[in-house]
């Protein structure tokens, strides 16, 4: 079993959306729990926006503690949109825009997990609790189980800030990753600058094009659960709900004609494989 910690970090600046953490199993996470305890010293937790950076020692503490979850096998998990680039697709659509950011940034975290970690291999997902945005991860998740067929991404739950310090070294990679894209040659971004590791993520930053294509994921996801719950043409539905609205009917074509591709491509690799059945048995 894999467990994730995550945290977000930059909604209230309204510049970016960043969520990042660590993936590892429970034998990982202790080690890394130990270390990280000893290094903060006996009931002290780790907060990154209450340290004090004009001392030195600020510096070198996080030196010290941005090198312990790589020591101990942590993944770093990295999910972040510009908000200002989002922005302007979702002007018109309230009902897009309202989740846009925080869906944006973890969607990427999820996808390369499908991707790159074992089907066999169970995750827990846990967040650190933030009361405007709880409700919409799980949706996300909800959507991204039904969507991919995973059973893998319907473990998920929050806690409190200080509930673990698994979440305190979540809360120190999005905040580090958030002062990166703000200015990556200030004093702040430097100081976080270890616990970035050689910049390898399960993850991305998401750029404006990325961005187009989750959003048709959202929407056709949408449709698709509409159709689940309610047994309707989940085209009919949206023309109802959205007529006029050319970002919906584009983002549905666009998912459709892709979904069409995909199909085609898959039955063109299915065809060139050879056939282990015939006499002389698949060419080698």
């Amino acid at each position: 079993m894999l467990l994730a910690y995550l945290d977000e970090s930059g909604h209230e600046s309204g510049e970016y959306v960043v969520l990042a953490g660590f993936l590892g199993t429970e034998e990982q996470w202790a080690g890394f729990e130990t270390e990280w305890l000893s290094e903060l010293g006996p009931g002290r937790s780790f907060h990154i926006k209450d340290l004090r950076w004009n001392k030195e020692s600020t510096r070198r503490r996080l030196e010290r503690l941005g090198a312990i979850p790589y020591r101990h096998g942590l993944k770093p998990l990295v999910g972040s949109v510009c908000v200002a680039d989002y922005q302007d697709l979702a002007a018109n659509l309230p009902e897009v825009y309202s989740i846009q950011g925080y869906y944006l940034a973890l969607f990427p975290i999820l996808a390369a997990v499908h991707l790159t970690i074992s089907e066999g291999e169970h995750i827990t997902w846990t967040f650190e609790e933030q009361h405007d945005y709880s409700a919409q991860a799980k949706r996300i998740f909800k959507v991204f189980a039904r969507t991919r067929g995973e059973a893998r991404f319907s473990d998920v739950s929050f806690v409190s800030k200080d509930n673990t310090c698994r979440t305190q070294i979540a809360d120190f990679l999005a905040y580090a990753v958030l002062q990166r894209q703000r200015d990556a040659n200030s004093d702040r971004a430097i100081w976080c600058r270890p616990i970035l590791g050689d910049d390898s993520f399960l993850g991305k930053i998401v750029d404006r094009d990325m961005i187009r294509q989750i959003t048709d994921f959202a929407l056709v996801s949408a449709a698709a659960l509409t159709a689940i719950q309610t047994g309707r043409d989940p085209r009919i539905h949206f023309a109802e709900r959205y007529s006029g609205k050319r970002e919906i009917h584009e983002a549905l074509q666009r998912a459709e004609d892709a979904r069409a591709k995909e199909v085609e491509t898959s039955t063109q690799r299915k065809s060139a494989i050879p056939n282990s059945d015939s006499p002389n048995g698949p060419n080698t």
